[in-house]
C-alpha cells in the first residue's frame, strides 16, 4: 500500500527495512477475540489504556502500537497476535510458534475434557 516511506490508515510504523504493523489484520484478530469491545477487553487483558488501543484503529490518524504495547499483547495473546500484526512480513519461525501455541491450548482442553469424563464415569460406576 503506497511507497515504503508512507503510512496509511491500514499500515503503520514502516520505515526502510522495518516491519509494518498491519492494523486491519490486527483489528480482525482482536475482533474475533473480543467482538466490538476491543479497547475495553484489551485493557483488561494487558493493562494498555483503552484510549491507546482506540488510537490504533482511528479512521483519521491511526498510530501503530509501541514496542511496550506489542510486548503486552504478546504476553496476553501469545505468538498468534504477532502473526496477525505482521501477516505478510512475519519471520518463518513464527508459524512454528503459533502452531505450538495452538497444540498446547488443544492439549489443555483435552486434559480438561478427560478429567470431566473420568469424573462422570466415577459418578455413574
Amino acid at each position: 500500500m503506497g511507497n515504503a516511506n508512507q503510512t496509511s490508515p491500514h499500515y503503520c510504523g514502516e520505515k526502510r527495512g522495518l516491519l509494518r504493523v498491519d492494523l486491519d489484520s490486527l483489528g480482525v484478530y482482536l475482533r474475533r477475540q473480543h467482538g466490538n469491545k476491543i479497547s475495553i477487553e484489551v485493557e483488561a487483558s494487558t493493562g494498555i489504556p483503552a484510549r491507546t488501543v482506540e488510537r490504533w484503529f482511528s479512521t483519521t490518524r491511526p498510530v501503530a502500537p509501541r514496542l511496550q504495547h506489542m510486548m503486552g499483547l504478546l504476553h496476553a495473546y501469545g505468538p498468534s497476535i504477532l502473526a496477525a500484526a505482521y501477516p505478510t512480513t512475519a519471520p518463518a519461525w513464527l508459524d512454528d510458534a503459533v502452531r505450538a501455541e495452538r497444540i498446547s491450548r488443544l492439549e489443555q482442553q483435552q486434559a480438561a475434557l478427560d478429567q470431566e469424563i473420568a469424573a462422570l464415569r466415577e459418578a455413574t460406576g
